[in-house]
């Protein structure tokens, strides 16, 4: 049978299996009891994708305050792309972040569409995870020969969206996929996506702090 709640994503369980739903600042908090199952992954669709609102929140490797999530993911994404061979000045700051911020606003919509923009993340496909894509950005690199080169940025955020509540999704970090190092740029992806897998493990005991469901996450 299918459940649907009021972020329109439909939650399909086993035949007669039991559900216990708790309501809190208008996020289903969802407690499966021992006779409930909900279908086996893959998780390929994302809520971001779906057309109806979503919240965000974040449980990641820079605080929360305030109850402002949208704050430390840019301050993750302006750590991530600050390097010393690149020029940024405030201009290119604050259109970077404009960018940055605008593809998480589209996706609290639910209007995130197509695997440039978001995709499910295959390398824990038990898990909940997904990635929202930046491929567009663009900023200036000194070489070593003394010139100055565009250079494009591909940036990851590595986010979940658990069973547990619905109507969020949860930022856990920012990658950036670089290919002119001479490390595996798969390697590096890969651990990055595993320490972000480590991050929904190690926040599911609090719910990976969204208990302030109720205020505005951006």
């Amino acid at each position: 049978m299918r459940d649907r709640g009021d972020n329109g994503i439909a939650h399909v369980f086993l035949h007669r299996r039991r559900l216990s739903t708790t309501w809190v600042g208008g996020v289903a908090l969802v407690a499966q009891s021992a006779y409930s199952l909900p279908m086996p992954p893959p998780y390929s669709v994302s809520r971001c994708s779906l057309g109806s609102p979503v919240m965000f929140r974040w449980y990641g490797d820079t605080p929360v305050e305030n109850g402002n999530h949208l704050r430390p993911a840019t301050e993750s994404f302006l750590r991530v792309i600050q390097q010393t061979n690149r020029l940024i000045d405030d201009h290119t700051e604050a259109a970077l972040v404009a960018e940055f911020q605008r593809r998480i606003l589209k996706a609290a919509k639910g209007l995130l569409e197509g695997s440039k923009r978001i995709k499910s993340i295959s390398l824990f496909p038990q898990l909940p995870l997904f990635e929202i894509r930046w491929q567009s950005m663009t900023v200036l690199e000194h070489t070593p020969e003394g010139t100055r080169v565009p250079h494009n940025l591909a940036l990851r955020m590595y986010h979940s969206e658990p069973s547990e509540i619905t109507g969020v999704f949860i930022g856990h970090l920012i990658h950036e996929k670089n290919s002119h190092r001479d490390i595996d740029p798969r390697a590096i992806q890969n651990e990055r996506i595993s320490y972000a897998a480590h991050l929904y493990r190690i926040g599911r005991h609090t719910l990976w702090n969204t208990v302030d469901t109720s205020r505005p996450s951006i």
